[in-house]
């Protein structure tokens, strides 16, 4: 049985995070929930960038005075990017992340503002070939013959047909 090479790596995510000004100010935090969701992935050789956003919901009971709503909720949003090194990895390829929370802690800064601090773990799972383009020419037909109905060379294919999309079997893929 073949085993397929797995990357793995870590990031920490420490953050403040500052209420809006239409909140009201947090007396306590009741509930703090996060996810990672990965937006862009990009392969080059022997590397996966993957770039995405933490998404944030805090659930807190506000400093209100009585018959005001208690309970508020806000949402954030945190930018991250990072790289797994992995020695198969070519430009071009496709790649199938896995990625979890670890470890999360949300605190009370001040009334206004939390701080974060979430380690999540990234792991490549899979890498799929590189992906070819066929490329059809396709020349006025004065050009595809000279004179003496010898076959000219089209100077430079000005469609792609990208319907026939094959996979690459190279090592180092020029596609």
């Amino acid at each position: 049985m073949r085993r397929h090479y797995q990357a793995k790596t870590q990031l920490a995510i420490n953050s403040c995070l500052v209420l809006g000004d239409n909140k009201p100010d947090i007396e306590q935090i009741i509930r703090a929930t996060s996810s990672p969701v990965i937006t862009k992935v990009i392969v080059i050789d022997r590397k996966v960038i993957i770039a995405g956003q933490l998404d944030l919901v805090i659930e807190y009971a506000a400093c209100a005075p009585c018959n005001t709503q208690p309970v508020h909720i806000a949402t954030f949003k945190v930018p991250f990017a990072h790289f797994v090194d992995h020695c198969g990895a070519r430009s071009g390829q496709d790649a199938k992340i896995r990625m979890e929370i670890e470890f999360q802690r949300f605190q009370l800064a001040n009334r206004r503002t939390i701080t974060i601090f979430v380690i999540l773990k990234a792991c490549v799972f899979h890498l799929e070939a590189a992906k070819c383009l066929t490329k059809t020419a396709v020349c006025p037909t004065e050009q595809i013959t000279g004179g003496c109905n010898e076959p000219v060379p089209c100077p430079q294919p000005s469609v792609y047909d990208t319907s026939h999309m094959q996979p690459c079997s190279c090592i180092s893929c020029d596609c």
